[in-house]
Parts: structure tokens; C-alpha cells; sequence
């Protein structure tokens, strides 16, 4: 696994937001169609570097095949090593949505210290111990998105 992570800098990481800021987008598969949604109004302000989101259909789940889920991770691997920022989309548990890889994805960003927003629901659901590293905030409203990820680097 160490050929798809690139440890990054936090001044390499400054000065790669300041040319074009990058996001990762984590959520469960299930939540497809919403993490699309909230990309599309991000555009205008950053570049979405989650390939997942062009090629999830809704309603899909992860693959049971060895191959196509290393071929899945690869990928999502590759858009983390460019990303410089993440944004995890965990408040769908409140709803019966398992974000096991979103976790997964999560901790990766956080053991880089890339700057994250942690969406989950009111009241706690969607919290995990990821989201008390420094390099997270959190957040219950999905309207506070973009204000939170501007704030991580300011």
C-alpha cells in the first residue's frame, strides 16, 4: 500500500491550495446522488478530485470481486495522494448508511494532517474517533460546507 500514499508537507500542502485547491469527497456509496449534488455546488470554488463520483451509479454497492475493489481503491487512493483537502460525508449513518470505507478514507487524510470537514448528524451520529484529530472540523449542517473548508487553511 505504500506506492499509493504520498506524505506531503504541511508547507507542500499550502502552497498546492493556494495554486488549485483540491477535494476528496468520502461518503458511503448509498450516498451517491447527495455527495454529487453538494459537488456540483462546490465547483465553483474547488476542483472535486473524487473519480468515484462520475462512475457510482445510484443505488450500487462495492463489488465482492478481489480485482474490481483493488482497482476501486487504487483510485481512490491516487485522488487522496492529490487531494488537498477532504470532505467526509458521515451524517448518513443517522439513516442505516455504512460508511466503512469512508472511514477508511478518512483516516488516511487525517494520519496526512490534510485539512478536513467531517459533516455528520445533529445529536452525534456519523462521529467517529477521526474526527478529533487537529486537522478536522466538524460540522452538523451541510449548508456550512464551503465556510468550514476555507476556514481549515486560513
Amino acid at each position: 500500500m505504500s506506492d499509493f500514499l504520498d506524505v506531503i508537507s504541511p508547507e507542500e500542502r499550502r502552497a498546492r491550495w493556494n495554486a488549485s485547491p483540491r477535494l476528496y469527497i468520502a461518503a458511503p456509496l448509498a450516498d451517491v446522488v447527495r455527495a454529487r449534488r453538494i459537488a456540483d455546488d462546490l465547483r465553483h470554488s474547488l476542483t472535486i478530485v473524487s473519480r468515484w463520483l462520475n462512475t457510482a451509479a445510484p443505488g450500487s454497492v462495492d463489488p465482492v470481486n478481489a480485482e474490481a475493489r483493488a482497482a476501486i481503491l487504487r483510485d481512490n487512493l491516487a485522488d487522496l495522494n492529490v487531494a488537498t483537502c477532504m470532505l467526509v460525508l458521515a451524517d448518513g449513518e443517522a439513516k442505516g448508511m455504512q460508511p466503512r470505507a469512508t472511514y477508511g478514507e478518512a483516516a488516511i487524510a487525517v494520519s496526512r494532517g490534510l485539512p478536513t470537514v467531517w459533516l455528520h448528524a445533529p445529536g452525534g451520529p456519523g462521529r467517529c474517533i477521526f474526527d478529533a484529530a487537529p486537522c478536522v472540523t466538524r460540522i452538523d449542517d451541510e449548508s456550512k460546507i464551503l465556510e468550514a473548508l476555507v476556514g481549515r487553511i486560513a
